[in-house]
């Protein structure tokens, strides 16, 4: 009967459980990511390499990977246009449509398409001060 005294967490002086453990915390820490798709694979993959050394001793090397699941792509508009100096602008877009004002929800002030406050423009009264009851 063969008798195999090779102790994965004690393999390497505990280096290689260290590595496991290491990675297995990427893997959970890329599982509760809410900017991953939940659905992905993620993978856990242990190499242990046995070699003949030249004085006759066998050498052990090992690796731990981890193949995580990609962070989800965000997706945004950004208006580029050149200004009169004809140096090029780009900014992030925070409507739907180009050239479309927004208002505030905090401060009721409006604001340009890019968040910037509308010149010459009062703000208007938040939603919840704004609804009147009548009887």
């Amino acid at each position: 009967m063969n008798k195999i005294d090779l102790n994965l967490n004690s393999l390497a002086k505990g280096a290689l459980a260290e590595d496991i453990n290491e990675e297995l915390a990427k893997v959970g820490r890329n599982l509760i990511d809410p900017n991953v798709k939940q659905s992905a694979k993620r993978e856990l993959n242990l190499k242990i390499t046995f070699k003949i050394d030249a004085d006759g001793t066998i050498v052990t090397t090992s690796e731990v990977k981890s193949k995580l699941a990609p962070r989800e792509e965000k997706i945004t508009r950004v208006l580029v246009g050149e200004n009169g100096a004809g140096n090029i602008e780009m900014r992030e877009m925070n409507t739907d449509v180009p050239g479309q004002t927004m208002i505030d929800p905090e401060s009721g002030q409006l604001l340009t398409d890019t968040g910037e406050p509308v010149h010459g423009e009062t703000t208007v009264a938040p939603i919840e001060t704004a609804t009147k009851k009548y009887i």
